[in-house]
């Protein structure tokens, strides 16, 4: 038996076979966000709104280095949409790039500075909220004024740890090598702004304003057409002066300029005026009746007419060059042009007036308001 288990002993160890080689570990290579997306781009979009366009432009070096060179994400300005696009590259390396990017830059258009929000490329666990002041507790007028210089105040005193804190975040930016020229995004004329719509206005002219509009449009089509950009022409079916913008119209808000120019001469004023209306900002129109401050009918109506003028007009004369503004008394309706605070000022001495003081005591009132005025500016 001895013999016959050595035998199988021995088939036994020629069956099991020696095993030299070893086999090494297997190393794969993280999926790139190009592999892991299938080969598929990934967009973002985030829109510019109005007031956060002037900053774009300025900081746009800001934003377009750290994302295009350290994120390895595409990003450009679509003027035509006015959105921020972005997009994978075959080299991003990690998909999660591309929605930090989105948040860096809609951080920005809230109103947040670039060194600020920055840090969410660069720290994880940061998010932006959101929420309103009527959120919390319902204010109106004052009460929602004092709120928000509260708020402000808050954010003015912790500037000091802001420093700080901005220069912590600066060491941990590294260098960067490449300089990118800076974009120039060419402003957006009118004709882009409507998207290739023609933009119109149409003013109504009155019985008694005919003939004047006759003697003065070449005083009032030269600044229009010329130096606004706004096509303009008189439509004597309908005894309305139409406008609308063109392709070179430099920007949209000239056609309602020129529109409260035509309407100013309509209204009374002479095109030497109103033409300030076009050349300056912060210039309106206010009218008002007399029969809106007091009700007065017969002689009393004809009399207070004659207050506000004056002899030969001296009163008005005297209110317009102390105001700095031009009024125009049409039977009943009163016209005023000049900025917010001087039609303040002459409607409230047209009032009184209107209410019976004499133009004497208007006089004094208006060289003291005149020279607290002159003060403050």
């Amino acid at each position: 038996m001895d013999s016959n288990k050595g035998a199988a002993s021995m088939e036994v160890e020629e069956t099991v076979p020696a095993v030299a080689k070893v086999v090494s570990k297997p190393n794969f290579k993280p999926l790139t966000a190009h592999e892991i997306s299938d080969g598929q781009v990934q967009f973002r979009k985030i829109s510019v709104p109005n007031h956060r366009f002037t900053p774009l432009k300025k900081a746009w070096m800001d934003i377009y280095t750290p994302i295009y060179d350290q994120m390895k994400v595409d990003i450009r300005m679509n003027t035509k949409t006015r959105k921020v696009e972005m997009m994978t590259r075959r080299d991003t390396p990690d998909i999660s790039n591309l929605q930090k990017c989105a948040d860096f830059v809609h951080a920005f258009m809230l109103g947040f500075d670039v060194i600020d929000a920055v840090a969410l490329l660069r720290m994880d666990e940061l998010y932006v909220d959101s929420f309103e002041i009527k959120d919390v507790k319902t204010l109106k007028g004052e009460h929602l004024s004092r709120a928000i210089g509260r708020t402000l105040l808050s954010n003015y005193i912790m500037d000091s740890n802001k420093g700080a804190a901005s220069m912590e975040v600066e060491e941990t930016v590294p260098a960067v090598a490449k300089v990118v020229s800076k974009p120039n995004f060419k402003p957006l004329t009118a004709h882009e702004i409507s998207d290739g719509q023609v933009q119109f206005r149409k003013i109504s002219v009155p019985n008694h304003r005919f003939t004047p509009l006759k003697k003065a449009w070449m005083d009032i089509y030269t600044p229009i057409y010329d130096q606004m950009k706004v096509d303009i022409r008189m439509n004597t079916k309908t005894r309305k002066v139409e406008m609308m913008t063109r392709r070179d119209t430099p920007d949209i808000s000239n056609l309602q300029k020129c529109a409260d120019f035509v309407h100013a001469f309509m209204l009374g004023f002479d095109v030497i005026d109103a033409v300030a209306l076009l050349r300056m900002d912060e210039l309106y129109v206010d009218s008002f009746e007399i029969k809106d401050v007091k009700t007065l009918k017969g002689e009393h109506l004809s009399r207070a007419i004659g207050r506000l003028s004056g002899k030969g007009g001296k009163t008005k004369f005297a209110i317009e060059n102390s105001t700095k503004t031009r009024i125009v008394i049409a039977d009943t309706k009163i016209h005023i042009l000049g900025s917010f605070a001087n039609i303040k000022v002459a409607r409230d001495s047209l009032c009184s007036l209107i209410m019976g003081s004499p133009a004497g005591k208007v006089y004094s009132k208006l060289r003291a308001v005149t020279a607290r005025l002159a003060e403050r500016f």
